[in-house]
């Protein structure tokens, strides 16, 4: 995969099951460009999203992004990336902090220290101190995002 393109993708396949999500992507996003999903529903975009960040694994093919590969450096990929899901869906019985906690898993891998002063970081940078304990299930829309 070349140097020159921050996403790259040949052949990209993903089936669940019987269903075919996403059917041979060849894609090449070339360094200092913009770039955006479009289709209709059922298209494929959110598939491609999902296996380019390696929250899912391709069926078959293969993917980069900025010259690392999609299955095996998906976590460093992922700390590169902001995604925001459409409807996110938590665990409703976690507090705030086990939530972040949980996530954080998907993004960083070493000392829990470091994981817990990101933890507290984010808990007073969106306001949610007095809620921390409190089991997300009962939070508000704006909350929960």
């Amino acid at each position: 995969m070349s140097q020159y393109y921050v996403i790259q993708t040949s052949g990209l396949t993903k089936n669940y099951g019987d269903v075919l999500a996403l059917n041979s992507q060849d894609l090449v996003v070339p360094k200092n460009s913009f770039f955006a999903f479009f289709g209709p529903n059922g298209a494929g975009k959110t598939t491609c999203i999902k296996l380019l960040l390696g929250l899912t694994k391709p069926t078959s093919g293969n993917g980069s992004m900025f010259g690392l590969d999609i299955v095996q450096n998906n976590t460093s990929i992922r700390k590169r990336v902001g995604y925001l899901v459409q409807q996110p869906q938590f665990y409703k019985e976690l507090n705030a902090r086990e939530t972040l906690r949980f996530a954080a898993r998907f993004y960083y891998k070493g000392p829990k220290e470091k994981i817990e002063q990101r933890v507290d970081k984010l808990i007073n940078l969106v306001g949610l101190e007095d809620k921390v304990d409190r089991p997300v299930g009962g939070f508000s829309g704006g909350e929960m995002q």
